[in-house]
C-alpha cells in the first residue's frame, strides 16, 4: 500500500472551508479514483498547517491520483490555501 501526503497552510480564518472542502468536494472524487483505500485530513488549528493523507492500492496509483489533484481538485481549494501544496509519496511499510 501506498500514502500520498499533501501537505499545505490553510489562509488565516479558512481552515473551516477547507475541512468542508475535503468533507464535500474531495473525498467524493477521490473515492472514484482506481485504487483508492482511504483519506485522512490532519489538521492544526494553531498554526493552519493542514496536511491530507490517501491511501492506495499501489504506487503507480498514487501517482495517478496526484494528476487528479492536479487538475481537478487544486484549483477549487486554492484559493483557501496559502502557496502551492507540497505532494508526497511513501511507501506504507509497517501497519497497525
Amino acid at each position: 500500500m501506498y500514502v500520498r501526503v499533501v501537505s499545505s497552510q490553510a489562509l488565516p480564518d479558512k481552515m473551516d472551508e477547507v475541512i468542508n472542502f475535503a468533507r464535500d468536494s474531495a473525498i467524493p472524487l477521490i473515492k472514484e479514483e482506481h485504487g483508492f483505500k482511504s483519506y485522512t485530513l490532519l489538521t492544526d488549528p494553531n498554526t493552519n498547517k493542514v496536511i491530507a493523507l490517501s491511501f492506495w492500492e499501489s504506487e503507480s496509483d498514487a501517482k495517478a491520483s496526484e494528476v487528479g489533484h492536479a487538475q481537478q481538485r487544486l484549483p477549487m481549494v486554492g484559493p483557501l490555501l496559502s502557496g502551492t501544496p507540497v505532494s508526497e509519496i511513501y511507501q506504507v511499510s509497517v501497519e497497525g
